[in-house]
């Protein structure tokens, strides 16, 4: 799986506002997975809907109902600053 941040060192994107991210691999393969099932118009909708839900989350935790019990799902400690890893 492949997310990159692309810096704005060249001349050509240093004008740009926003960050850019490069998509590759099993990551682009997953996003449009979740475009086709979601139905969403474009990738772009996909980031949207996701940013939007992420948002309103309480305490960074965000909940599904699978096969009739409640599953918390959180961010891998891979991807979080120390201070907000889950409790233990």
């Amino acid at each position: 799986m492949a997310i990159n941040e692309i810096k704005k060192d060249s001349k050509s994107i240093a004008e740009l506002e926003g960050l850019l991210f490069n998509i590759n691999n099993g990551d682009l393969s997953v996003l449009e997975k979740i475009k086709e099932k979601w139905k969403f118009k474009d990738k772009e909708g996909v980031f949207r809907f996701a940013l939007a839900v992420m948002v309103q989350a309480e305490n960074s935790t965000l909940y599904i109902q699978e096969k009739n019990e409640k599953k918390a799902l959180i961010p891998g400690e891979g991807l979080i600053v120390e201070d907000k890893k889950k409790p233990e």
